[in-house]
């Protein structure tokens, strides 16, 4: 399913469950699959942000990664690595010396802290 009809799919799905009058609250939720695709837009109209992504994830093997702007941002979210996952973040970097060099970076997740969060991927639930 391309993530286009996904998209549509999902938008239809929220439009027929928007009224608790029609809404059969007998039956039970849809079955999501643990390995999709989504593109949207997030829109902040006060700030004047608008953001394109696209994320994938994968729930089952704890991975997800987002994209922004076409790619040009990715953030990568990964619990199979490490005690407690980890994320990357690469973005462009363009510094005094340096113009729109692709830099990694890595978030640290404290292995010392007993109550550290596990880092698990994004998705829409």
């Amino acid at each position: 399913m391309t993530p286009t009809v996904l998209l549509a799919a999902v938008a239809s799905l929220l439009a027929a469950s928007a009224s608790c009058e029609r809404h059969d609250h007998t039956r039970s939720p849809p079955a999501w699959s643990s390995t999709y695709t989504v593109e949207g837009l997030i829109t902040i109209p006060f700030a004047e942000i608008r953001e394109p992504f696209i994320a994938y994830a994968d729930l089952e093997k704890g991975k997800s990664r987002v994209d922004y702007y076409g790619g040009m941002d990715q953030t990568y979210q990964r619990a199979d690595i490490g005690k407690h996952g980890t994320m990357f973040k690469l973005v462009p970097e363009t510094s005094e010396t340096i113009k729109n060099q692709i830099e990694c970076f890595k978030v640290l997740v404290a292995e010392m802290y007993a109550d550290a969060q596990v880092t698990n991927p994004q998705h829409l639930c």
